[in-house]
């Protein structure tokens, strides 16, 4: 105990420094972290030009590596992911905005939102000014939409940091980011200009909500400012990866990293019989399929946990 083999999906071209890591048991830290961060850490230092245990040098110090991820609405993977790299010695700023704002922004402002979801100047200075602020190696940007919008990665780029993205869902892809049209895979939208889902009022159910999503998608998605401006692209499965691929993304800078949790909260494994399902209950997460293929195979032992429904 105290030791848990890494298990982490990466591209077969994958170059990672320190990849060897993959092969070896860990040794877990004292409050049992996610072993997958130090994959984690490995990955920034290998994208900034650092070595683990090698620090950079300002002023005649050494600094820990830094990092700022700018983010809309701070969930529990960001949460986890900033505490895990600042015990493995990350100095870690957090830039956030959360879409609730808008519910008390004025007339006016809320009437220019499907224009700075497209392109947010305001949040490109944000951005830019919170890269001046901490002079980080690396930028880790987890969501831009609504607030931030894709043009930040253009910012980062330019301020010589490298730039990591994690993306949590293919709204780069789709507008509403689910590859899901009532309750049906649909994949109209894959690798073309994201017109059909425009037709079907994809996002919100609505026409005119879903144009500048689609907008979006389909400027920078024309500019190439995911490909162009990252150096890093982390996906949390190799199916979301094949999709992104699929629509012509580089697979060279793709990473995979599932989701962690501590190992302090998870309970002792014991022989069983049961079958447990940590998710939400909505139509893409798929517990319907689950539920078929229990069924189908005479398993009726599920229990199902969706904290978030309660």
């Amino acid at each position: 105990q105290g030791r848990r083999r890494l298990h982490a999906e990466l591209p077969p071209q994958g170059v990672l420094a320190h990849g060897h890591l993959l092969e070896r048991r860990l040794p877990v830290p004292g409050r049992g972290q996610a072993a997958h961060q130090q994959l984690v850490v490995a990955l920034l230092q290998r994208v900034a030009g650092h070595r683990p245990g090698r620090g950079r040098h300002r002023g005649g110090r050494r600094d820990s590596l830094r990092s700022v991820i700018p983010e809309v609405e701070a969930h529990e993977v960001v949460d986890d992911e900033v505490r895990l790299l600042a015990e493995y010695g990350c100095h870690v700023d957090r830039l956030e905005l959360r879409s609730d704002d808008i519910e008390r922004w004025s007339t006016r402002k809320k009437a220019v939102l499907p224009l700075r979801v497209i392109w947010s100047r305001e949040g490109q200075s944000l951005v830019e000014r919170a890269i001046e602020r901490a002079r980080p190696d690396v930028v880790h940007i987890h969501n831009t939409f609504p607030l931030f919008s894709p043009a930040v990665f253009r910012t980062a780029r330019k301020s010589g940091a490298a730039v990591v993205h994690t993306l949590h869902n293919f709204r780069p892809l789709c507008p509403v980011g689910t590859f899901l049209r009532d309750g049906r895979p649909c994949e109209d939208c894959l690798g073309r200009f994201p017109l059909p889902a425009v037709r079907h009022a994809c996002y919100r159910g609505s026409r005119a909500a879903t144009l500048p999503v689609a907008l979006m998608d389909g400027l920078h998605g024309r500019l190439r400012t995911w490909q162009r401006s990252i150096d890093r692209i982390i996906v949390v499965s190799s199916y979301e990866m094949g999709k992104y691929v699929e629509a012509g993304w580089p697979a060279e800078k793709f990473r995979i990293k599932y989701n962690t949790t501590d190992d302090a909260e998870l309970p002792t494994r014991r022989p069983g019989h049961h079958f447990l399902s940590m998710s939400r209950l909505d139509p893409e997460k798929g517990v319907d399929v689950l539920i078929g293929d229990l069924a189908a195979a005479d398993q009726r032992d599920l229990e199902v946990v969706d904290e978030a429904h309660d």
